[in-house]
């Protein structure tokens, strides 16, 4: 982002921003999925968390803005696998903490060719 005005105006924007920044231990632009989620675990871990987002909550602009979404753990990357596991206690958790079912699991399924299709699923 520049900040374009004069002179005066931006030492007014720069003064208002370090005020507002030096109350806060974590600022963080976006709050999608993933800014949610780091805003959600800094305060959690007792940080001051300023989020900003630029659209109104529910909007349509995001990746994650529709009603699915998979955890994938079929890829050929095992650390990718035992990563994308881990998110279904992640999602226990944090369906525990909030009192409200989040995610419905259902399965899929996975088709390779006879040859050259390498997949690990962890298992």
């Amino acid at each position: 982002m520049a900040l374009q005005g004069s002179g005066d105006e931006v030492s007014v924007i720069l003064s208002i921003l370090f005020s507002i920044m030096s109350q806060y231990d974590v600022v963080i632009v976006g709050l999608g999925a993933l800014g949610s989620a780091a805003a959600y675990h800094a305060a959690k871990k007792g940080a001051k968390v300023l989020g900003l987002e630029q659209f109104g909550l529910g909007h349509v602009h995001g990746a994650s803005h529709d009603t699915s979404r998979i955890v994938r753990t079929s890829y050929n990357t095992p650390e990718y696998v035992a990563l994308a596991k881990s998110a279904y206690k992640d999602w226990a958790v944090l369906e525990a903490e909030a009192k409200q079912k989040l995610l419905t699991i259902t399965g899929g399924l996975i088709l390779l060719p006879k040859r050259g299709g390498e997949l690990n699923s962890g298992q």
